[in-house]
């Protein structure tokens, strides 16, 4: 009597074929590489870097908002290839603008600098506030902290 549960040489062997063909499939297609989706990288360039400090220099120098300043650099020739239909160009501005900031290791410390600025002149603002309401108030309340 013969077992059962004995494999034969025979299974081995086709276990083996298969057990190969499998390994070929997967090699095959592990090697074959997806074309890249998505944007092309021409913002994630020297062009698109440009582009991102430009606009920020406009704003500074004129202190308009994104938008105009946006349309304003777009007129320079040399940022022409960048224009978009509607605000897809403000919209690739602020994504490549996010990125120069992940990118760049000093984008923190600009964060803080600008934080403790800003909470400066809060706080200037407050005092003056405050100066204002003790001067219209009656004598018996200003001296009171």
């Amino acid at each position: 009597m013969s077992n059962p549960r004995a494999i034969t040489k025979a299974a081995v062997e086709v276990a083996k074929a298969e057990f190969e063909q499998a390994k070929a499939a997967w090699a095959q297609f592990k090697q074959v590489k997806k074309k890249k989706s998505g944007r092309p990288s021409v913002w994630k360039t020297k062009l698109g870097g440009k582009f991102v400090l430009a606009v920020m220099d406009y704003q500074k120098a004129k202190n308009c908002s994104a938008a105009r300043a946006i349309g304003e650099v777009l007129r320079r020739p040399e940022f022409a290839a960048l224009s978009r239909y509607g605000r897809a160009t403000e919209v690739r501005y602020q994504e490549t603008r996010r990125w120069m900031d992940s990118i760049n290791p000093w984008s923190e410390l600009r964060a803080r600098i600008e934080m403790e600025m800003a909470r400066e002149r809060y706080g200037k603002a407050l005092d003056r506030h405050t100066a204002a309401l003790r001067a219209e108030m009656p004598p018996t309340f200003r001296n009171r902290e």
